[in-house]
């Protein structure tokens, strides 16, 4: 039988359940997300907010691609996921090209941290509808011309 300092508290089931789940991402996410966590202790709030909601992505990310896919008609394959994000990482950069801005520039626009914006731009991310968002906001740009299916 369990000693009562034994029985876990809720936190570190908690805890357990995110070490867990950082296991389980590829490196690269890994390291984003490492790299993201530390704004999450910033002094400023939006900063702040803007490295949690990017963590929280990370840790479960829902692509884009995935959240309006009858508008899209895209087979649930990743031949289809990789087609959508070759389109998103073109569009990305072009606008970013012709907006003048540096990787580095558009991230601090946008919110973002500048390795996710040029993983983004390589096609090495499928993005959230949330962090395409940012970056149309960011370039000043509707949400559709990244993401056909945005109304």
């Amino acid at each position: 039988m369990l000693e009562l300092e034994e029985v876990p508290t809720i936190e570190m089931m908690a805890v357990r359940v995110i070490e867990r789940r950082l296991r389980e991402l590829p490196k690269e996410e890994r390291e984003l997300f490492w790299e993201t966590v530390k704004y999450a202790s910033s002094d400023d709030s939006e900063e702040r907010e803007e490295a949690i909601k990017t963590c929280l992505e990370i840790l479960n990310p829902v692509p884009a691609s995935k959240a309006k896919v009858s508008r899209l008609a895209v087979d649930d394959n990743e031949a289809s996921l990789g087609k959508w994000t070759g389109f998103v990482c073109e569009r990305v950069k072009q606008a970013r090209v012709n907006a003048g801005l540096t990787q580095e520039q558009l991230a601090e626009k946008a919110g973002l941290p500048q390795s996710h914006v040029s993983r983004i731009e390589r096609g090495k991310h499928s993005p959230t509808q949330m962090t395409l968002q940012k970056i149309a906001d960011a370039l000043g740009v509707p949400l559709a011309q990244f993401d056909p299916s945005a109304p």
